[in-house]
């Protein structure tokens, strides 16, 4: 029972400073102000994280092996249908909530990027011997879909979902 409340103030945690850094920057945001948000003790905070700045590892981690789980599929099996049902499931998730995906890319950008990578070089340690090909084309795959996502956003989503699928998946045949 424990475990299972522990997993809910840490997640109530994560969710709050989420809610808070779409009201204003991370370096406006305390503690005080994150507890206050998530409904929790003080003590429950610092229980489960030692500064703000461990939530975001948190949460990177989560968004980072969420991705790689996603990825990893179509990106190996070089499947065209694979490929479009992942790409019009990205960016129909991003068109949910864009407001939200830019929050999170932005501050989270660094560190998914980083842990997105290290995750994608796990899995492909696990293929047979990859070539250079391979292994560079997988990272600028993912490299494309991101970049082109934001843009997309940042532009205010002027083309309808199904132009970004058909041109992200022409895209990354093209690799």
């Amino acid at each position: 029972m424990a475990q299972r409340e522990n997993y809910s103030v840490k997640r109530e945690m994560e969710k709050a400073l989420l809610r808070l850094l779409s009201q204003k920057p991370l370096t406006d945001i305390s503690v005080t102000d994150l507890v206050r948000e998530a409904k929790v003790a003080r003590v429950s905070f610092y229980r489960h994280f030692s500064s703000i700045a461990d939530i975001l590892e948190s949460l990177s981690e989560q968004a980072a092996e969420l991705f790689v789980s996603e990825t990893i599929p179509p990106i190996h099996s070089q499947d065209a249908q694979k490929w479009r049902a992942f790409v019009s499931f990205y960016f129909h998730q991003i068109s949910r909530n864009p407001a939200d995906f830019l929050q999170t890319s932005s501050i989270l950008d660094e560190s998914l990027n980083s842990r997105s990578q290290s995750k994608v070089g796990e899995a492909l340690e696990h293929q047979p011997d990859p070539t250079m090909w391979e292994l560079y084309s997988w990272f600028g795959k993912l490299g494309l879909l991101r970049t082109v996502a934001q843009i997309w956003v940042m532009n205010g989503m002027q083309e309808d979902l199904e132009e970004m699928v058909d041109y992200v998946t022409s895209m990354l045949h093209s690799f």
